[in-house]
Parts: C-alpha cells; sequence; structure tokens
C-alpha cells in the first residue's frame, strides 16, 4: 500500500516522468524489493522527446525576469503557455507532449505543461485532479512565503462564441474558497496530503 501511495505521487508531480506508466509489478524477498514498471514508449524516443521538451521549455521561459515574484513570473509562464495551446478535448496517452510540442491538448495537458514549465523555472507546483463539471486537472503553486495558491490554465484559456480567444486570470492565483464555487477535489490522494490554499485571492 504504502508503495502504490508512493508511485503515484511520484507520477502525479513529476511531469518529467511522462514516459513512465502507471502500471507496475513487484516483488519482495525479506528487505529488497524489485518493482518492474511500465513504459508508454521505448527509451530512444523518450530522449528524443524529452530533448524536445526542454527546448520548448527554453523558448517559453526565456527573458523572464527572475527578480520577479514567483507570482508575477507563474503569471508571465501561464499568459505564454496560453499564447500557445488550443484546447482539445480528446485525452492522449502523453499530454505533456501533446500540450509542449503540438500546442494542442485537454485539461491535463494544460496542467502538465504549465507544472513543467514551472519546474523549468524553479517553482514549486503541485498537480491536482478533480471535478469542474467533468474530470479536470489545475496546478496548485507555492510562492516564496510558503502560501499555496490555484492555477487554473485551462478555464483562463477562453475561447468566445465567434472563436476568438483570449487569456484570463479569473482562475489564476485563487484560493480554495474561490475555487470550490465551480471546482471540487480531494483533500488527499491516499496519504499524500494535498496543499491548502488559504491565501486571499
Amino acid at each position: 500500500e504504502d508503495l502504490s501511495d508512493m508511485i503515484y505521487t511520484i507520477l502525479q508531480q513529476r511531469s518529467v516522468l511522462f514516459w513512465l506508466s502507471s502500471s507496475y509489478r513487484y516483488e519482495q524477498q525479506g528487505e529488497t524489493m524489485r518493482i518492474w514498471f511500465s513504459y508508454i514508449i521505448g527509451q530512444d524516443e523518450a530522449v528524443h522527446v524529452s530533448d524536445l521538451l526542454s527546448r520548448r521549455a527554453q523558448e517559453l521561459l526565456t527573458k523572464i525576469d527572475d527578480s520577479l515574484s514567483i507570482m508575477k513570473r507563474t503569471r508571465e509562464i501561464h499568459d505564454r503557455l496560453l499564447s500557445f495551446l488550443n484546447y482539445h478535448r480528446e485525452s492522449s496517452k502523453m499530454p505533456l507532449a501533446d500540450a509542449l510540442l503540438s500546442g494542442s491538448a485537454n485539461c491535463e495537458g494544460y496542467a502538465r505543461a504549465l507544472q513543467y514549465l514551472l519546474m523549468k523555472a524553479g517553482i514549486q507546483s503541485y498537480y491536482i485532479t478533480g471535478d469542474a463539471g467533468g474530470p479536470h486537472a489545475w496546478v496548485m503553486v507555492q510562492d516564496e512565503e510558503g502560501t499555496w495558491m490555484h492555477v487554473d490554465p485551462t478555464f483562463d484559456d477562453v475561447v468566445c462564441e465567434d472563436g476568438t480567444a483570449f487569456c484570463s486570470h479569473a482562475y489564476f492565483w485563487v484560493s480554495d474558497q474561490d475555487l470550490s464555487r465551480t471546482h471540487s477535489w480531494e483533500t488527499a490522494y491516499e496519504k499524500a496530503p494535498i496543499p491548502v490554499a488559504e491565501g486571499v485571492s
């Protein structure tokens, strides 16, 4: 049970492991445990895609001022990502790669891409799944003071009836109380507690 919780948490929080499946098997002999993971793609392809993702991250993160607050840097990354992405409802086996390489993704891809870019920028984030009129995903971000806030890039990518789109900030840096008006989520995944966002939106 502890192993299952650990692997689940690692996969949820490490978007760089996009090539790793949640399927695994293990064998324990005394104090030793061997784990066999399943992979979505082969090693050569994983290395190639990882390199492409790193290059795209460099493009999207270029000239972001490191002296800015985490909230301001996150907002800049959020806005750049939304100017690059288009929403696509269908699920994918590699949502991060879809988002950053094709520019088209579902909510998981939006959240994974933001999580990945924040990680590359040295900003702590947490991948969240819940419900927002259907299964949904977004991230939480931790600022310099250790305060966590919600950021939902999918809901901020607004498409009007005439097809025009714009970047909203209605779901950027939102507290638990405010986000709970439209979203719901579990407060813990098994033994992995989810941060609390008590800050003021």
